[in-house]
């Protein structure tokens, strides 16, 4: 719960403590059916329930307390990252989901590379991003 985070982060931190959150957010709203199959999916394998888009956890932040709220995208910055993690997966993936169906893996270990497959695509179609979001407690 993006609430409670926020909450006990603000309790925690000094007057004057900084907030640096640098994780997935995001980007699209309305996304089509198949870009929904590709976010529910890419969700399932690293156990995610959602990602917030930077608008809504700015919210939360503000709501909570905090001031100097900033978002900064930094989805460039991982392409090659991404490109690398894409590549490995698409041939591991499909390892991976012979052997756990053979019940030789968990079926966590296909899900997680799955996920590291649609990577790259979820940020190619513009569904998410990663990034950078500063704040300040008063």
């Amino acid at each position: 719960d993006k609430s409670k985070f926020a909450n006990e982060a603000f309790r925690i931190l000094k007057n004057g403590g900084k907030l640096l959150i640098v994780d997935g957010y995001l980007l699209k709203e309305k996304l089509n059916q198949q870009e929904t199959k590709i976010y529910q999916e890419f969700l399932e394998g690293f156990a995610l329930d959602n990602l917030e888009t930077p608008k809504r956890l700015q919210d939360i932040l503000k709501n909570v307390g905090f001031i100097n709220i900033k978002y900064i995208d930094k989805t460039e910055k991982i392409t090659k990252s991404l490109e690398y993690m894409h590549r490995n997966a698409k041939y591991s993936k499909v390892a991976y989901y012979i052997l756990s169906k053979l019940r030789i893996i968990p079926k966590s270990r296909y899900l997680s590379s799955r996920s590291a497959y649609l990577a790259k695509i979820s940020v190619d179609r513009g569904i998410n991003g990663y990034g950078f979001l500063f704040a300040e407690k008063p």
